[in-house]
């Protein structure tokens, strides 16, 4: 007795009476005529349809509630059930009183801890002599020796006594304003335990410092990420957006001859910090200019501005890789440039444009003589309602006065990054100042961020926030002090759901896609699936993640230690100079290339958090059915043929009836298996996919507040001409860190 092969999509409970349905009793060694097919299919739709109403009732539950009015034929059945009418709305309406109870309690404690920090921070007495050992804190890198209990609600060992502090790479410890800081926020200790106790649901609070460290209840020990630990608090979103009003900003980068070298690789860097200080409330864009002006991504050069979503960031920063060094920079061209993208902005009726609040310039350059008063007169004065912050890049000797004067002339700040680890603490230098009319306002208005994954491992989550503001009497009340936080995650939100009166709808909808669970059809038999898709039987969607992760190829991973990197020639120069020395940037340098010079090069701050994996975009197909209902096709191959026979089974399912040829390995050779899976998307397909979707922003409903001007500002704090000088005791560790590399540089 021949039997015919079967294939089956979807639903693998069918697979064995399936093969048993295909056998050909005849024994003649050729597949049944395509109506016995259609024959099989009739059968097995109305065999489900008994089989369900035997082993789920459904049918007499139908009939039930259809006689549910019906006194006398509710009795004439034997099974008994009671209906309880269900109201989509109220179901929601409940569900959102639920949630609304517990957003509620969690910025009611929140507003109690930012009170809290706000008196403790007026109370404290500034001591700028404070050292490490007059100032007691948890740091959360070096918990070895505190007891750490596991707890189910946190997923790890915490200790629910006191809080831990994280304190970033860079950033000296004994830094005075670090340590005063550390001093007042101490306080905040009892307030995180009393909100602990007082809600049983309530995970991570935290306060995030202006300053840089992130002080966090209960103390946990910290998860590295990486080799170094990038982790920077005020470059998290919740912290951004928490901060300041969205904003609207144009990235400006001075790509002349000058720039050549180092300069220009420090603004890349400095773009890329730029670019992740920003949330998908924030509209950015790039240009580069030097005689000519121009966006550096030609995939968003449709529009002034674009998201500041993933994606949109990522293709950005691939960009600015491709800059080249060349020509004279024109201040006049780069600038008009960008201020008439700004108009062109300002006169769309396109609602997603931009967030249409704050309007920011961030001039990347190496410094130069032209002030450009006239563009600035023309485009921006008198009211000046695009902000002008410039950074004057690199160890260079260009003049920097004409390029603060563009800053303090438009209500703007100036910075310097002479080396690579002054970036990512001067870049967010703009933050203060964009928080001035907030805080001069002195309004407060609780912020909810886009959703993301928890650092701390708590899957995915959102916070609430809450700026803190400088209370200290005699103070001049125009900067945050930091913002404050409080977790609730996805699953907190899904707990809301009124589950039991909605279970049969959602358990309906789930059996639907239970059937899509087996065995990919276009993995164990590609002909048949790859015919049956170009029959439009299925259809398919690419779906795209842009935050995905992939393994490298075993060849691509190396098994031995990275190499000592020499440090750049430059870091040498800098030395030699005294003003260089007397800068606190000289301890971030040190701090931060002393792990870069051990580990990777300086130019990575992006780590993966496994030699094995790396950030990348990934695709994956979705298959539906189409308006195709049979196929019957042959497919010929080189020395085999194939028929294949495919009938849905319509009514009650969506499954499939396929009967085919037994399998040949000419056939089989010729069709390679069809993707499901996620797989990396090429460059080329990333471009063409990421620009298509630059001309479809998202909806996002704008931010009903926009505090972006008040005119009590004090422009005059708009940066510094000079680097600051350090303390002692700061000099006497730079000192022997350079005896250090010296003594390490001569064993080499």
């Amino acid at each position: 007795m021949a039997t015919a092969r079967c294939g089956v999509l979807v639903l693998s409970l069918c697979v064995c009476f399936l093969l048993n349905c295909c056998t050909v009793s005849d024994g003649a060694k050729s597949l049944p005529d395509f109506t016995s097919v259609r024959t099989w299919a009739r059968r097995l739709d109305l065999k489900w349809k008994q089989w369900i109403s035997i082993l789920t009732g459904y049918d007499t539950v139908q009939l039930r509630y259809q006689a549910a009015s019906n006194l006398s034929a509710s009795q004439s059945l034997d099974v008994q059930v009671t209906f309880e009418k269900v109201v989509g709305a109220e179901l929601v309406r409940g569900m959102s009183a639920d949630l609304s109870i517990m957003f509620n309690k969690k910025m009611k404690l929140l507003k109690n801890t930012v009170e809290v920090a706000e008196t403790a921070a007026a109370s404290h007495v500034w001591n700028g002599s404070l050292e490490k050992k007059d100032v007691h804190f948890y740091n959360t890198k070096e918990m070895q020796d505190v007891v750490l209990e596991y707890d189910e609600r946190f997923q790890q060992k915490i200790n629910d006594s006191f809080s831990s502090v994280h304190i970033p790479v860079e950033i000296y410890e004994g830094d005075a304003e670090i340590l005063n800081g550390l001093k007042w926020t101490a306080d905040l200790d009892t307030a995180f335990k009393d909100n602990y106790d007082e809600d049983e649901e309530i995970l991570w609070q935290y306060f995030g410092s202006k300053t840089g460290f992130m002080r966090t209840f209960p103390a946990s020990s910290w998860k590295m990420h990486g080799k170094v630990d990038m982790y920077d608090v005020r470059r998290q979103s919740w912290y951004t957006q928490g901060s300041s009003s969205p904003k609207d900003m144009m990235i400006l980068i001075d790509k002349s001859g000058s720039t050549h070298g180092q300069a220009l690789q420090l603004m890349k860097v400095t773009v890329k910090s730029i670019l992740d200080t920003l949330g998908e409330n924030d509209f950015v864009n790039i240009v580069a200019f030097s005689q000519e002006a121009e966006f550096v991504s030609t995939c968003f050069n449709h529009t002034p501005f674009v998201q500041a979503n993933h994606r949109n960031k990522q293709r950005l920063s691939r960009d600015v890789d491709m800059l080249k060094a060349s020509g004279m920079a024109n201040y006049k061209v780069g600038l008009k440039f960008v201020f008439e993208q700004f108009e062109k902005f300002s006169n769309s009726t396109d609602p997603l444009a931009g967030s249409g609040c704050n309007k920011v310039i961030m001039l990347l350059t190496d410094g130069g003589t032209d002030n450009a008063e006239e563009i600035f007169k023309h485009y921006n004065w008198p009211n000046k309602t695009v902000r002008v912050f410039t950074y004057a890049i690199g160890p260079t000797a260009n003049p920097t006065t004409a390029i603060r004067w563009m800053a303090c002339a438009n209500r703007g700040f100036f910075s310097q990054i002479p080396a690579m680890g002054a970036i990512r603490a001067k870049v967010q230098d703009y933050i203060p100042v964009l928080s001035r009319p907030q805080v001069l306002l002195d309004l407060k208005h609780f912020q909810w961020g886009d959703l993301y994954y928890d650092h701390l491992g708590l899957g995915m989550m959102t916070s609430v926030t809450l700026p803190v503001y400088n209370r200290t009497i005699g103070s001049s009340n125009q900067t945050i002090l930091g913002v404050m936080g409080i977790d609730v995650t996805t699953e907190a939100m899904r707990r809301r759901t009124p589950t039991q009166q909605v279970t049969q709808i959602l358990h309906s909808y789930n059996e639907n896609q239970y059937l899509d669970v087996g065995k990919f059809l276009g993995k164990v038999d590609p002909p048949v699936m790859e015919t049956l898709f170009n029959k439009s039987l299925y259809i398919r969607n690419k779906q795209f993640d842009f935050q995905g992760v992939c393994y490298k190829n075993d060849s691509e991973v190396s098994a031995g230690p990275s190499s000592l990197r020499i440090p750049s020639v430059n870091l040498l120069f800098d030395a030699l100079s005294l003003n260089w020395w007397t800068s606190k940037l000289a301890w971030a340098y040190l701090n931060f290339n002393l792990f870069n010079w051990f580990t990777t090069s300086t130019a990575e701050l992006t780590i993966p958090t496994d030699e094995n994996l790396y950030h990348c975009n990934k695709f994956m197909y979705q298959y539906y059915y189409g308006d195709t209902q049979e196929v019957n096709e042959p497919i010929i191959c080189d020395n085999c043929t194939r028929t294949i026979m495919a009938v849905k089974i319509i009514e009650n399912t969506n499954l499939l009836l396929v009967v085919t040829d037994p399998m040949c390995d000419e056939c089989t050779n010729m069709y390679p298996p069809l993707p499901q899976e996620p797989m990396e998307v090429t460059e080329e397909e990333e471009e063409e996919v990421i620009c298509e979707m630059a001309k479809y922003p998202e909806f996002r409903r704008q931010s009903k507040e926009c505090y972006n001007y008040d005119p009590r500002e004090d422009d005059t704090k708009c940066g510094c001409s000079s680097l600051l000088s350090v303390s002692k005791s700061q000099l006497l560790v730079l000192y022997a860190t350079m005896c250090t590399l010296v003594l390490l540089m001569s064993d080499r």
